[in-house]
């Protein structure tokens, strides 16, 4: 028979363990998928210098187009407000970056994307404006999953999803973009930084 000071002890360490068996169920239930990993991309910074994925920051990740008449300007307004929350966290440009890509490089040159860019309040040590040729856009889209197709006019019909990418290239978490006029939910991809950053 165990004294009643031998049965308080092992009612503390198993009481103990359970604790931190329940703890670590927990965090490995916060943490996010790994969706897909993404090879390292090198396009053209049409805002600053040219940007490669291997820089070990989260990133924020958007496809957009520059005649899309409502989802791609929406979304980019809405990811003003990502910058600046990010901002008042310190985590912009030194943890997360906000990378958009366009769908369309024939049209969108570089003068084009600039000009665009302009008509956000974009902060360039931050957020970055990238296209490449047609082959390395499909290329890179294909590992997002980014389905898009471009018609005889010029008009580009496309996934809505934009994407939430760890320090090592793996997609964590697909978010909608603005649809229909319902907002990109910045407070949802913080929750969801913030989960990574304290992996």
């Amino acid at each position: 028979m165990l004294s009643k000071k031998a049965k308080l002890t092992v009612m503390v360490i198993l009481t103990a363990i359970s604790m931190y068996l329940i703890y670590m169920l927990w965090n490995i239930q916060q943490k996010l998928p790994i969706i897909a990993q993404v090879d390292d991309i090198q396009f053209e910074s049409v805002l600053n210098e040219d940007y490669t994925f291997q820089n070990e920051k989260l990133k924020v990740v958007a496809f957009i187009y520059t005649k899309c008449p409502d989802i791609c300007p929406m979304t980019m307004y809405d990811l003003t407000f990502l910058q600046e929350e990010l901002k008042e966290e310190q985590l912009f440009g030194t943890n997360v970056q906000i990378v958009t890509i366009t769908l369309d490089p024939e049209f969108d040159t570089a003068d084009i994307l600039r000009r665009y860019a302009s008509n956000f309040s974009i902060d360039t040590s931050g957020w970055f404006i990238l296209r490449d040729s047609e082959s390395e856009t499909r290329k890179v889209a294909n590992q997002f999953k980014m389905n898009y197709q471009k018609d005889e006019n010029g008009f580009v019909t496309h996934s809505t999803k934009l994407y939430l990418v760890d320090s090592e290239n793996k997609i964590r978490s697909v978010h909608d973009m603005n649809v229909a006029g319902k907002e990109v939910n910045i407070e949802e991809i913080l929750e969801n930084i913030e989960r990574l950053l304290d992996e």
